[in-house]
């Protein structure tokens, strides 16, 4: 009777895991005069995955991500909703059994490392703290209706502090885990996001 009960319930979450859509991360678009300081959409899957609830799917090979950026960008109107339908002509792939459902596109619009002090009391010493800091615009787009689904903003940030001694301003830090933290916060962002947002399953016909 147990070994009835696992292989149901193996069953179970076999079918919910297969029910549930597959979406593609492609690299971020940076806009142009905007640094590239190394954070990528890398810990963003990796936060998709954790979330449950899509399966990531590699991105299609004659997706032009670049294109597609252009092309929502000269699409969109101030006054339009989030969900709105989007011509994206030839930039992206047709929608099939073979291709994801959803690409979540990301615009890098600014990007910027800053410094910032702070005197410790009772000594000579100064806090110094180096942080990154990015906007990115991200919209999900739904490739068997050709429509953004939804649009939002992240402001991220990654910061490491040292102590400086006396007239010392030159904050040095690990670059590696600067880029890190900032990318941290943005995954953790956008996976926030994603469950908000409500997206067709496959074993369904209504948005869940």
């Amino acid at each position: 009777m147990r070994k009835l009960l696992l292989l149901g319930s193996l069953l179970v979450a076999n079918l919910a895991w297969a029910a549930k859509p597959y979406i593609a991360v492609p690299n971020l678009v940076y806009d142009e005069g905007v640094a590239n300081h190394g954070v990528t959409n890398a810990l963003v899957k990796k936060a998709i995955i954790k979330d449950g609830q899509y399966r990531i799917m590699n991105t299609p090979k004659n997706f032009n991500v670049a294109a597609v950026v252009a092309e929502i960008n000269n699409n969109k109107l101030p006054e339009e909703s989030e969900t709105h339908d989007v011509q994206l002509g030839k930039s992206t792939s047709k929608y099939s059994k073979h291709t994801p459902r959803y690409i979540l596109v990301g615009q890098v619009v600014s990007s910027d490392i800053s410094d910032s002090y702070y005197d410790i009391k009772g000594t000579t010493n100064t806090s110094g703290t180096k942080t990154l800091s990015m906007s990115v615009d991200y919209d999900l787009l739904d490739l068997e209706n050709n429509a953004i689904i939804s649009s939002f903003s992240v402001n991220a940030n990654g910061s490491q502090a040292v102590i400086l001694q006396q007239s010392n301003k030159d904050i040095r830090v690990s670059k590696s885990k600067l880029v890190n933290a900032a990318a941290q916060d943005l995954a953790n962002q956008v996976a926030d996001e994603l469950s908000q947002t409500k997206v067709k399953h496959d074993d369904d016909n209504t948005q869940n």
